[in-house]
């Protein structure tokens, strides 16, 4: 949903010298210098990932103000998606986290868009690298509800994995090249160099891995899992997961200098 207010927020969260928003002045004010240029800077967009509290609501509207400012458009997630529904708002160039509790979907956000995210937990680093993701493709056959489609018709979808996928299983996998094994649970986790792959049967414990190339799942039955923390029920399908090395990159809130008076 498009934030459309443009309201100041007056005193506390909605101060100019709030870090949050001083940060957003600073990166849009000078966009090719932070990384965030495209081919239409005022073609590009802000997204706040927020909660649903008074605080929340507040803090979108003042980045929203702050965003206006410079000509840039902006939406806002206030719940995370189910896989394959983060919305296609366009060229999100920066993803504002309102507080540290919403960053695992901020994450994801930012890693699917391809995006910098402004980050609040005080770990975001100084912007000189990128953070690793994953990155999911699916393709399922056309439900019921789609009787127009014809037979062996195949949905597409796209997400992105910031932390970690698990799935409840039972699952197929193959991982590269290697021949297909089967497993009660399966997650994966982006590194470095590769995806971590860890699979379970029961009776048997946990067996880890290093997958460098794509890792496939297929899926017979709708199943549960968690996406970045988030419960997930994933539609029967073929899954390839791949690593994106160099998916977002991350960025603290400068407090500003406040004058001497």
């Amino acid at each position: 949903m498009t934030s459309r207010s443009t309201r100041p927020t007056g005193l506390g969260p909605g101060l100019p010298d709030d870090p949050a928003r001083a940060t957003v002045d600073r990166l849009l004010a000078a966009p090719e210098q932070h990384g965030l240029a495209s081919r239409e800077l005022r073609g590009s967009g802000v997204a706040v990932v927020r909660g649903f509290d008074r605080d929340s609501r507040e803090f979108r509207t003042m980045i929203a103000t702050a965003v206006r400012e410079h000509g840039w458009w902006v939406t806002d997630l206030a719940a995370a998606p189910s896989f394959g529904a983060i919305p296609d708002s366009g060229d999100i160039r920066l993803v504002v986290a309102a507080r540290a509790s919403v960053l695992p979907l901020a994450r994801r956000c930012a890693a699917h868009w391809q995006a910098t995210l402004l980050d609040p937990s005080g770990d975001g680093g100084d912007g000189g690298g990128h953070e690793p993701a994953l990155v999911v493709d699916v393709a399922y056959a056309a439900s019921d509800t789609e009787p127009e489609q014809p037979a062996g018709y195949r949905t597409t979808a796209r997400d992105a994995v910031a932390t970690r996928l698990a799935i409840s299983g039972p699952v197929s996998y193959r991982i590269g090249a290697a021949t297909a094994g089967t497993a009660d649970t399966l997650a994966v986790e982006p590194v470095a160099n590769g995806s971590l792959v860890e699979t379970g049967t029961d009776g048997l414990g946990t067996n880890l891995r290093i997958a460098t190339g794509e890792v496939t799942v297929e899926l017979d039955t709708a199943t549960e899992a968690t996406l970045d923390g988030h419960p997930q029920l994933l539609p029967d399908g073929q899954y390839t997961v791949s690593l994106h090395a160099h998916a977002y990159r991350r960025l603290e809130p400068e407090v500003p200098v406040i004058p001497a008076r």
